[in-house]
């Protein structure tokens, strides 16, 4: 791979498109770090208020299907040829993508998991960093709702056993799984 990529990169120079090649790559990262500072905020607000939602959404639809040259039209005359008429209609177009994904992250996030962690005394913005944010990593929703929440209750689980607060379920229902003030096992 890193053959290709040195053997893309030298053709690139050898065909005089290395400016224009920064040039975009400029603009995609730019457009990338816009849509993300915009859309998660978004995102987290509009799974936290569903009425703002309700009216987002047409809006994202809208942003979603029309044509980027649509949004480039407006944008070339007001700024002229350049880059901030491509940033614009970029991150107009690409907008509602950070928005939906967030929102999703957060509303399919069980409220078991965020009871567990309000429960051990997470604060609100640690519940939304760790928890709902956490649990929803895109592409990796089995790996992180499913084996990474095993991994992190059975850590959780075989810690108190070192410290003596998790007892060793015996098969006997009427005996707590956990019992903070009784040592052994």
């Amino acid at each position: 791979m890193p053959v290709f990529t040195a053997l893309g990169l030298l053709l690139i120079i050898n065909l005089g498109y290395w400016k224009a090649t920064t040039e975009t790559l400029a603009l995609v990262i730019a457009a990338s770090a816009v849509c993300m500072i915009i859309g998660i905020p978004l995102g987290i607000l509009a799974a936290r208020r569903k009425w703002i939602y309700a009216g987002m959404r047409p809006v994202l639809d809208l942003m979603q299907t029309i044509p980027t040259f649509v949004y480039l039209i407006p944008a070339l005359v007001l700024f002229g040829l350049g880059m901030v008429p491509g940033l614009i209609a970029t991150v107009i177009f690409a907008i509602p993508a950070p928005v939906r994904l967030t929102r999703l992250g957060i509303v399919s996030t069980p409220p078991a998991l965020v009871e567990a962690a309000v429960a051990f005394g997470a604060t609100p913005s640690q519940v939304l960093r760790k928890v709902e944010l956490g649990h929803f990593r895109p592409g990796g929703r089995q790996r992180s709702g499913c084996a990474g929440g095993a991994r992190a209750q059975y850590r959780q689980y075989r810690h108190g056993l070192r410290s003596g607060t998790v007892h060793r379920h015996t098969g006997d229902r009427s005996r707590p799984a956990f019992s903070p003030s009784r040592r052994g096992g």
